[in-house]
């Protein structure tokens, strides 16, 4: 599924998340959401979530810099 852009958003999908090495299930996302430990997800549609993908790109950077910074 493409990347779609609403509002000046980029909303992002599952395999986005996959081509970018994110590859654990949806309950772990879920649950490392709650635990504020991933970018919360979009609703749109009953049955539609996306991520913003401004927030992942964010988040894979942060990853990136823990691991400099622990060498």
């Amino acid at each position: 599924m493409e990347n779609q852009s609403r509002g000046g958003v980029t909303l992002c999908h599952y395999d986005y998340l996959a081509d970018h090495g994110i590859t654990e299930h949806r309950s772990t996302l879920l649950r490392w959401e709650n635990d504020g430990r991933f970018p919360l997800r979009v609703r749109h549609g009953r049955n539609r979530v996306a991520w913003i993908q401004s927030e992942i790109d964010e988040y894979l950077e942060s990853l990136a810099a823990m691991r400099e910074a622990g060498k």
